[in-house]
């Protein structure tokens, strides 16, 4: 069962699980009964008789910082769930999602700052000593 709530310091979607749709309904082994942020509300539940997917709306901040106040609309937001070892969900980039991604760019740094380093493709930001961070040039297309 998902379900959404905005009255406690974690916010979003939840789940539960239960052996029957009588319940009783609990949270799943471990206590984690979220598979995203706060940013992952309202969300539901689709199936296409092999797969399950869970989708919702990542409302938008103006400023779009992360401290900029929540507006409505957003970006969608697609999971498909799966099942972890021990038992409990999961979720993925679904396939035809990922597939859809499959062109190249080549990134430029547009701003650094702090402690961060580049090697090759791969970029390290640390944070623990002061706030650190790259500005990527924009990427056109998809």
């Amino acid at each position: 069962m998902l379900f959404a709530e905005d009255w406690s310091g974690t916010p979003g979607t939840h789940y539960r699980v239960a052996n029957s749709t009588a319940g009783p309904w609990t949270k799943p082994t471990g206590g984690n009964d979220m598979f995203d942020g706060h940013q992952f509300y309202a969300g539901r539940m689709a199936s296409n008789g092999a797969q399950y997917y869970a989708f919702a709306w990542a409302h938008r901040r103006t400023p779009e910082t992360d401290n900029g106040a929540r507006t409505w609309a957003g970006n969608l937001i697609s999971h498909e769930l799966v099942k972890l070892n021990n038992g409990n969900l999961g979720v993925k980039i679904p396939e035809p999602v990922q597939a859809y991604f499959t062109k190249t760019a080549d990134l430029s740094v547009k701003e650094q700052d702090g402690a961060v380093t580049q090697s090759g493709a791969s970029y390290t930001i640390d944070g623990t000593a002061s706030a650190a961070g790259y500005q990527f040039g924009k990427i056109e297309e998809r």
